[in-house]
């Protein structure tokens, strides 16, 4: 048993070396492809994507949160949501990528409120439908 433990971490480490090179390192594109604006960079911000129904699952059963405002994306094209839940103070953005999935981009809480903003109370919303 003694000579296979010792055996297994041989093994371990030379499977473990490493040469010393580094990766080169990825060339930034900017953003604007108009103009070149300063101080402004890509992100390498996790996303997270599933299927809509276990994404608004959880967000409507277990977050309470409701959609509140809609929109297109205007670089991608496809339909983004905030969701908000007003008693607790919880937000989450989703990007509707297509029928079969939905990326959350931002999950927040503490969501306050500006002054300008008055919700329209009455207004008929229409649902979005792929």
């Amino acid at each position: 048993m003694k000579y296979l433990i010792t055996l297994l971490a041989v093994f371990v480490l030379i499977g473990c070396q490493t040469t010393g090179e580094t990766l080169p390192e990825k060339e930034v594109k900017p953003v604007a492809t108009a103009r070149n604006l300063p101080n402004i960079f890509h992100s390498q911000k996790p996303i997270v994507c599933g299927k809509p129904e276990t994404i608004l699952n959880g967000i409507t059963n277990e977050a309470k949160e409701l959609p509140t405002i809609f929109w297109q994306s205007d670089s991608y094209g496809y339909p983004v949501a905030l969701y908000l839940n007003q008693k607790t103070g919880t937000s989450t953005v989703l990007d509707f990528v297509d029928p079969d999935k939905i990326c959350i981009i931002s999950i927040g809480k503490n969501v306050k409120f500006s002054e300008e903003f008055k919700p329209i109370r009455g207004m008929k919303i229409k649902y979005l439908t792929f």
